[in-house]
């Protein structure tokens, strides 16, 4: 990605375009299309401080910055959904469509939906694998029958 506040710091420090091409890893073009756009603006140098990446970006390049018009399922409580019995994505993307259309707003179609649930249970399900030597933990399930008590075992073989 381009940082424009570097290109317009260099130009104001008196580095050639060129140069500064070469240090921002960027093409003589770009960095002179971003100094006559920033000298057609109404910024002034030093930007203001307020003036964060994205809306020097949209000064400079006359880009809108759109919000997204889909309405966001909640993640937290389909996780906790699916963990029922019977409850499906396929289910529960249709009950967020009914949602969506109850309300007015536009719902992710089915694909993206699992795509974001995907991406949101990637960080939700974070685990560490603990690595252990075999025969060095045992564990006794005591819940089946009393008269039989399964031996859970780390090593393949129990003697």
């Amino acid at each position: 990605m381009t940082d424009y506040r570097k290109i317009l710091r260099l130009y104001h420090e008196g580095f050639s375009q060129r140069s500064t091409a070469t240090i921002c890893k960027s093409s003589r073009n770009t960095v002179r299309n971003t100094i006559s756009r920033f000298e057609e603006s109404s910024l002034s140098w030093p930007l203001p401080e307020s003036l964060d990446d994205a809306e020097l970006e949209s000064i400079l390049l006359g880009k809108k910055v759109v919000a997204n018009p889909r309405k966001s399922p909640d993640f937290k409580r389909i996780h906790q959904e699916l963990s029922k019995s019977g409850v499906t994505l396929s289910l529960l993307w249709h009950e967020y469509l009914a949602d969506c259309q109850s309300a007015g707003e536009a719902p992710y179609m089915y694909s993206q939906f699992c795509e974001l649930y995907r991406k949101f249970s990637l960080k939700e399900k974070a685990t560490m694998h603990i690595p252990r030597n075999p025969g060095e933990a045992m564990k006794v399930d005591w819940a089946r029958d009393r008269g039989i008590q399964l031996f859970l075992c780390n090593s393949a073989y129990f003697g």
